[in-house]
Formats: C-alpha cells, structure tokens, sequence
C-alpha cells in the first residue's frame, strides 16, 4: 500500500513537472506613465497620461495596447482634452533594457472641456525636443499647431517573464527528481 501511495504521488509529481516545464507563462507587461511638457509661453501645454499593453513585446503596437489615457492641459484658456484608447489614430513604441525608448503616436482631434476652444489633437514622433505637439482644428478645418515639446517616460514597470528555456529545465529537474524517486521506492 505504502508503495502504491508513493508511486500515485511520484507519477504525480512527474506530470506536474512536465506540464511546467511545457508551460509558458506569458507576463503582464506592466503600464508606462508618460508626461508631456510643452515650451513656455502664452500657450503653454502640459499634460500626464500612461498606456498599458499585455505580454512583453520589444515593440508595442496600437493592437497590443489595453489602455491608453492622455490628459492635456492648454494654458490659453484653461482647457482639457481628455484622450482615451479609442482617440489613438496610430501607436508605436519600442521597448529595450525596461525602458521605452522610441515612442510615436497620433490621436484624432477631441472636442475640450470646458468647451471656449477648438478641438486638438496630440502627436509624438519621438523622445526629444521638440518631438511632441499638440494641434488645434479651428472651424477653417485648418490645422495650427498650439505648442511643442519634449515627452518624457517612466516605468514601464515590465515584469520579466521566465524564459521558456528556463521553465523547461524546472520542469526537467522536477521530473529527474520524481523518476529518481520511482527508481529509490522499486
């Protein structure tokens, strides 16, 4: 009885060491906060937002995002243009060593709150000066760009994911010690 009860636990442990080391676990991936200073003026523009995407791609594009949100304040008047996932009209960013390091996005225009204004949009073409605007669409339907500036990243938060090599030996070893167990109980 007592070798039955080892064996039944043994086979267990073997399949359970198998399935890890068969197993890949995909890992969230975290969110990027990202903060928008526009250059000083009359028409100074600021603004905080964050994206979030699952897995942990080198390169994140708009269908692997799962949030998107981008508040931006203009100074002229006091507005704020709230931008969500669905505003994103093009999304690209470039992930290396836990840290974006390429970013370029385009939203539609929104309508601000409150509404004395003209809607705007928000575009980055990349992470240096100058490299970030935000658009104002008057009535004229042509486009005036309200301020530039620079955008600035932190987190992503990436949480490493175990490799599958790695998981595979887990599981390996798991198995070595649960046959070697067999073998020991015979």
């Amino acid at each position: 009885m007592l070798k039955s009860n080892v064996r039944t636990n043994l086979s267990l442990l073997l399949t359970l060491g198998i399935s890890i080391g068969l197993t890949v676990v995909p890992a969230d991936a975290g969110t990027v906060t990202f903060t928008y200073t526009g250059s000083p003026g009359p028409q100074h523009s600021s603004g905080t937002g964050s994206f979030s995407f699952s897995d942990s791609p080198a390169s994140v594009a708009l269908g692997d995002l799962t949030a998107f949100s981008f508040l931006l304040s203009v100074n002229n008047g006091g507005t704020n243009d709230t931008f969500g996932l669905g505003d994103l009209l093009t999304f690209t960013a470039t992930i290396s060593g836990g840290s974006v390091t390429a970013l370029s996005l385009q939203t539609q225009f929104v309508q601000p709150t409150p509404l004395i204004s003209f809607p705007e949009d928000f575009v980055v073409t990349g992470l240096g000066a100058n490299q970030a605007r935000n658009d104002a669409k008057p009535g004229t339907g042509i486009v005036n760009s309200v301020d530039q500036g620079i955008v600035t990243t932190s987190g992503p938060g990436l949480q490493a994911a175990p490799e599958p090599t790695t998981l595979s030996f887990l599981g390996l070893g798991l198995a070595a010690v649960a046959l070697a167990g067999l073998r020991r109980h015979s």
